[in-house]
């Protein structure tokens, strides 16, 4: 056998032996993967959900006289208003906030609106007010 071939017997039987190596060690290391299992769609009978629990809101359930004295409780002008004269106009934007657009800023003009307030049994200084200038 010359040289040359004897290379070339010796290159085959090397990468045979490494061939052989690997698909042994895929075997005895590598475990095979595991497919899914597949489900196949059938008609399944309706399951009945509970129904959730719902808490009341505030307020909910109590009497129509309860909601009105809390209603006038956070709101007392508000059979008054919106309530506009000359010189302001005044109305709720929120609970015990009432903004005030006055058509000139003035301190005569703001005790107007004050004394206003007074006169309707109400405290001004229970609300928070904003006041506007421009009508």
């Amino acid at each position: 056998m010359n040289k040359k071939t004897r290379n070339l017997f010796l290159l085959i039987f090397f990468l045979s032996f490494l061939a052989t190596i690997l698909i042994a060690a895929r075997f005895l290391f590598f475990k095979k993967p595991q497919t899914p299992p597949s489900f196949v769609p059938t008609p399944s009978p309706v399951i009945a959900t509970p129904t959730p629990v719902i808490q009341p809101l505030d307020g909910r359930g109590d009497s129509q006289e309860k909601i009105l004295k809390d209603l006038e409780k956070r709101f007392p002008l508000q059979k008054f208003l919106p309530y506009t004269e000359e010189n302001f106009t005044l109305g709720y934007i929120g609970p015990l906030f009432l903004k005030i657009t006055l058509k000139k800023d003035a301190p005569e003009i703001r005790q107007g609106v004050l004394d206003w307030i007074w006169s309707k049994g109400v405290d001004p200084a229970t609300h928070q007010i904003k006041w506007e200038i421009g009508l």
